[in-house]
């Protein structure tokens, strides 16, 4: 008997552990972003760091994944429109879209002579974003009749947080956070205040040692202008 009633103590530690670890928000489901970012790190050798993000009511944790020179065609290349993804690759101050492989968008249009600007560039982030369904219909859609033209008279900053993925649902408004024009609190913004939409980082570095050597705090970057809980919606 008194076996028996500390297994089930033992067993009702560990739930109350995990219910407590649940209501915290820190506790991520196994995503499909999430399980390719780990198949990626598997297959180079690389490696990759939960770390807390989030406005302080709405914590979260985001998946840092080392991606090196060598290894970004393979990384970028995971997340495209037929895996129901985009990605959003943040590098030289401009916050670029790729879609479909081989393209990304930039100032409203899908044309090649942006391509070569969606790189790997040491410092650069790169965030899968998981819009399977609906969703990556519906973008596909509104980005259609706008290749090749100039949706605003300014940059990417200008139209890429409106890109819709639903009715009326702005890229942005998906993922929690307010719409800037700035590009490098767009960034910011992305990072630190993103709710789980957003639960893989690349990190774009030399190599593994220098991913390793980085705190948390290095990975995440500078915090947005205003503060992480001024930036969420």
């Amino acid at each position: 008997m008194r076996r028996t009633f500390h297994r089930r103590l033992g067993l009702a530690s560990l739930l109350f552990a995990g219910v407590l670890l649940a209501g915290s928000g820190l506790v991520r489901a196994e995503t499909r972003a999430v399980r390719e970012a780990q198949s990626y790190a598997q297959q180079h050798a690389l490696p990759s760091r939960w770390v807390d993000a989030g406005p302080a009511h709405r914590r979260t944790r985001r998946l840092f994944v080392a991606v090196t020179p060598q290894s970004f065609a393979n990384f970028e290349g995971r997340f495209h429109s037929p895996n129901g993804y985009v990605g959003l690759c943040y590098t030289a101050n401009h916050l670029w879209m790729g879609v479909e492989p081989g393209t990304c968008y930039a100032w409203g249009r899908n044309s090649p002579e942006h391509v070569a600007y969606y790189r790997w560039e040491d410092g650069a982030h790169f965030f899968p974003v998981d819009l399977a369904g609906q969703k990556i219909q519906h973008l596909l859609g509104w980005l259609a009749p706008r290749r090749n033209t100039p949706l605003y008279s300014g940059n990417c900053m200008e139209w890429l947080p409106n890109a819709e993925v639903a009715p009326n649902l702005p890229l942005f408004h998906l993922f929690g956070i307010r719409r800037s024009k700035d590009g490098p609190n767009m960034r910011r913004k992305i990072v630190h205040a993103a709710n789980g939409t957003v639960d893989v980082v690349g990190m774009c570095v030399r190599d593994a040692a220098t991913f390793n050597a980085m705190s948390d705090a290095q990975l995440l970057g500078a915090p947005p202008s205003g503060g992480t809980d001024d930036a969420a919606r």
